[in-house]
């Protein structure tokens, strides 16, 4: 289990508007990649809050099966605000690497950061 933080807020720094959702999503390079891999505290409903504190955000990656299967991951975020959605070009935002090991482990490695 491994994890990767994040910041999403409006042009100021400010958390966005409360009821402002924020998902997260990963897809991986191959099906049966993609059913080993669990996310959690990747769906966010922002509160009514000024507290610049809640622009920072924290996502776990968990092998469910750890396994030996190795592949990409991409990461996708979709923001939908009562404000207007925020519209990205390239939903593609960053990738990662799942690596399996033989022992029973499973290693979730990020090489870049956003």
């Amino acid at each position: 289990m491994n994890y990767f933080d994040f910041t999403v807020s409006d042009d100021y720094g400010k958390p966005l508007v409360a009821g402002t959702t924020i998902n997260v999503t990963v897809t991986a390079a191959t099906d049966a990649l993609q059913n080993t891999l669990q996310m959690t505290g990747n769906q966010i409903t922002m509160p009514d809050t000024k507290d610049t504190n809640q622009t920072h955000f924290r996502i776990w990656v968990i092998d469910k099966v750890k396994d030996s299967l190795s592949g990409v991951l991409t990461f996708k975020i979709n923001i939908t605000s009562p404000n207007g959605n925020y519209p990205i070009v390239d939903q593609t935002w960053f990738t990662g690497f799942m690596r399996g090991i033989t022992n029973g482990g499973g290693f979730y490695g990020v090489p870049a950061s956003i």
